[in-house]
């Protein structure tokens, strides 16, 4: 029997209890429609906890954490003699996203892969356009960062040193940050109608940007000399 298979990575997205709603529909449609042919996956983790479900209704009648770290989604479904002819899985982490689609019904493939990948390309934050750019962003900040503290230690200018090792420090807990899928997360799930500004991270960012900023400016003060402390 000939089969369609493809495993491909999905686009950066914000989602929330809605959108999970609303991609579980877009999974099932057009799978059998006699529920004992249908096999129907769902596992919500957070930590160490884990929230198994055999449909999202059965999902979202759990208590949920407002926030979770990943999202397993798994739907398959045929007819008598070949049940799961056709299904997709989908993986949803802080790090990264990825789906697998296989049908023998190629108009049914092609469509699947299509509409699962317009629905994540209208949910991605604005940072998920530009996936590869900030590891080597946060590289540069800090080859910057040493640069300078050379620099300004060169020139005697030991208060303004201060300023690269705060924005490598800050760099350097931003970047663990955004390893971890804390900041910038690649999937962003938030199950709660209301969710609290998270502080911390927003902090973190704009006291990294101005580190970099005032390094800047200590680097143009030594290298013109107009400065001397």
């Amino acid at each position: 029997m000939r089969e369609f298979r493809k495993l491909f990575d999905l686009p950066a997205a914000k989602l929330s209890k809605a959108d999970v709603e609303d991609l579980a529909r877009i999974v099932t449609d057009g799978l059998s429609a006699d529920h004992a042919n249908q096999r129907l996956s769902f596992c919500l983790t957070k930590g160490d906890e884990n929230y198994r479900a055999g449909s999202v209704e059965e999902l979202f009648s759990q208590v949920l954490p407002n926030a979770v770290d990943s999202l397993d989604f798994s739907a398959a479904g045929g007819g008598f003699e070949n049940p799961l002819h056709q299904g997709v899985r989908i993986a949803l982490h802080r790090t990264f996203a990825h789906c697998q689609v296989w049908a023998d019904n190629e108009i049914w493939f092609n469509g699947k892969i299509e509409q699962i990948t317009r629905f994540f390309k209208v949910r991605r934050p604005w940072y998920g356009k530009f996936p590869k750019i900030f590891s080597g962003l946060f590289g540069a900040i800090q080859g910057l960062s040493g640069a300078a503290f050379v620099l300004l230690l060169m020139r005697s200018y030991y208060i303004w040193t201060i300023c690269p090792v705060v924005t490598f420090a800050l760099c350097q807990i931003a970047f663990d940050k955004y390893t971890n899928g804390k900041l910038f997360p690649y999937i962003d799930i938030e199950l709660a109608e209301v969710r609290p500004p998270i502080i911390g991270n927003r902090l973190l960012v704009v006291c990294t940007v101005v580190g970099v900023i005032l390094q800047a400016v200590a680097i143009i003060v030594a290298i013109i000399g107009i400065w001397k402390l």
